[in-house]
């Protein structure tokens, strides 16, 4: 009876340990995106340098973690702006400006070494919505628009500083095959986008 009484008690303690770490929570990121935009025309490929710029990244999402191995996440990301020149004649410069921000779904796991330090990767798909401005010296000349769906990929590290707050540093890889015809020019024009992000942030679970 003792041995029935011994092995329920370890079953329960087990069950509360598993799942002391689900539930939802919100999760805030700061951090540094760099972003490498192409600007190739139909017909015309490599005339035109890459536009590479960096700029700041903010992450707001909600997630639930099912437990402390396992989470699903949606976040809002706003990547900033890249701005740079793509062909020069020494007298007039064309500029390339990509504006780029998304709504993403990922699955993350994670691999604990001791209580709270723990290694993260995630994957995920992303619907982002991408901005293409192309102006002369500063002077409009055209622009573009596209938005799409692709996939995106990352790992990190997190550190729980109690049961309920943890820190977090990740770097994910983003890719954005966009497209889109000017209306000035009246030609298709690919705007394919490779972003790199390091970001801080920190993770409330309820």
């Amino acid at each position: 009876m003792k041995k029935v009484i011994l092995g329920i008690a370890v079953s329960s303690a087990m069950v509360l340990a598993t799942n002391v770490c689900a539930g939802p929570y919100v999760v805030a990121s700061l951090g540094k995106s760099q972003i490498e935009s192409d600007f190739e025309i139909d017909g015309f490929p490599d005339v035109y340098q890459s536009a590479k710029d960096t700029d700041t990244f903010l992450s707001i999402g909600f997630g639930y973690m099912v437990d402390k191995n396992f989470s699903v996440e949606v976040a809002y990301n706003h990547f900033g702006e890249a701005n740079d020149s793509i062909i020069s004649d020494g007298i007039n410069t064309l500029y390339l400006e990509t504006d780029i921000s998304s709504f993403s779904v990922a699955a993350q796991g994670s691999v604990f070494f001791g209580d709270a330090l723990s290694i993260v990767a995630r994957v995920g798909a992303e619907r982002w919505d991408g901005g293409f401005d192309v102006n002369m010296n500063g002077i409009d000349v055209d622009d573009g628009d596209d938005s799409g769906v692709d996939l995106f990929y990352g790992v990190g590290i997190s550190y729980a500083l109690s049961k309920r707050l943890s820190l977090a540093a990740r770097y994910d890889i983003h890719k954005m095959d966009a497209s889109d015809t000017l209306s000035v020019s009246d030609v298709k024009v690919d705007f394919d986008v490779d972003i790199k992000v390091f970001s801080l942030g920190a993770q409330l679970t309820f």
